[in-house]
């Protein structure tokens, strides 16, 4: 009973953790999206008169200006929704999803990749889960893509989808620099990341994302021989047209 009421307090406090992060995202959010449309029409505005002017030894530099700003207008904007993404779970369209075939198209999509050769084994039979096509592609692609950043030389990614207790499984193992023990239990935290640039939430809104589905997503990794990543969601047993 103790350690059920320690896990209930753990949960209690993770959740806490994530409405506060959703709340301040919503914010910022807000605020840097607020003057950013009005910036992009002006700079717009001012490059469709300077584009009626013939001649003026300032041209050339001024719409080189303009057009580093309208870059750095789109970076915010970018940000911006990443924090809105967070804050707001996506529009889910649901339906029997072939997982079968999203992990193909991956494979297909990545084969040539130079940082890694890639290789894929797919059951026998197709396994369907009920989900958001879109979403699961996307979580499955973003997977991959860290897997591609983490070889420090020409490495190897396996996809391979299997079911284990009435569970689809996606699992998808690369034999990249892998991830230190000690920040192994922050992964999934929407504050942090290993990477130089970006956010840090994007595997916080997928694993909210994948609950979700009722599913989870979960990892194993040991540093300097490589990470591999579990998506594990129900397998459907309804007669729904399949979402392919």
């Amino acid at each position: 009973m103790l350690g059920k009421l320690d896990e209930k307090e753990r949960m209690l406090a993770q959740n806490e953790r994530e409405l506060a992060w959703r709340e301040m995202a919503r914010q910022i959010a807000h605020e840097i999206k607020n003057p950013l449309t009005p910036m992009k029409l002006s700079i717009q505005h001012m490059i469709r008169i300077l584009e009626r002017i013939n001649s003026g030894e300032h041209k050339d530099a001024i719409q080189r200006i303009s057009q580093t700003l309208l870059s750095q207008i789109d970076s915010l904007t970018a940000i911006a929704s990443t924090f809105s993404q967070f804050a707001t779970m996506p529009i889910e369209t649901r339906g029997v999803v072939s997982l079968d075939n999203i992990l193909q198209d991956i494979f297909n999509l990545y084969a040539e990749a130079d940082e890694a050769e890639l290789s894929i084994r797919l059951p026998d039979e197709d396994l369907q889960v009920l989900g958001d096509k879109n979403q699961i592609g996307r979580i499955l692609v973003n997977i991959v893509k860290n897997a591609l950043q983490a070889m420090e030389k020409r490495g190897q990614i396996h996809l391979s989808l299997y079911e284990s207790e009435g569970k689809a499984v996606c699992k998808i193992a690369d034999n990249g620099k892998g991830i230190p023990a000690d920040i192994q239990d922050k992964i999934f935290q929407p504050n942090f990341s290993t990477k130089t640039s970006g956010m840090g939430l994007g595997l916080a809104i997928t694993r909210r994302i994948v609950e979700g589905m009722g599913g989870q997503i979960r990892f194993e990794s040991r540093e300097g021989k490589g990470t591999t990543f579990y998506l594990e969601l129900p397998i459907n047993q309804s007669e729904v047209l399949t979402l392919k």
